[in-house]
């Protein structure tokens, strides 16, 4: 008798398409590739900047978001 081996691998991603994510969240578990300003730990993919991310074919990116001040010459820092 001949037994087959049955492997369930569960693949999941908490996101829904440019989701704001934060450093360090969780965003894919499973069969997942870390695409741009994401990394992989342990079969979990996550977060590396601050952005909008989403899943294109099994592979996680997230798109920075930058976001700067630069006062201009003429702003008080401090007000009295």
């Amino acid at each position: 008798m001949k037994y087959e081996k049955q492997v369930n691998i569960e693949c999941q991603h908490f996101l829904k398409k440019n989701s704001f994510v934060t450093p360090g969240e969780l965003l894919a578990e499973g069969d997942y590739l870390a695409g741009e300003n994401t990394y992989k730990e342990a079969n979990k993919v996550y977060a590396n900047r601050i952005g909008l991310a989403d899943v294109d074919n099994k592979k996680v990116n997230v798109v920075a978001l930058r976001a700067f001040y630069l006062p201009k010459s003429a702003t008080s820092l401090s007000e009295r």
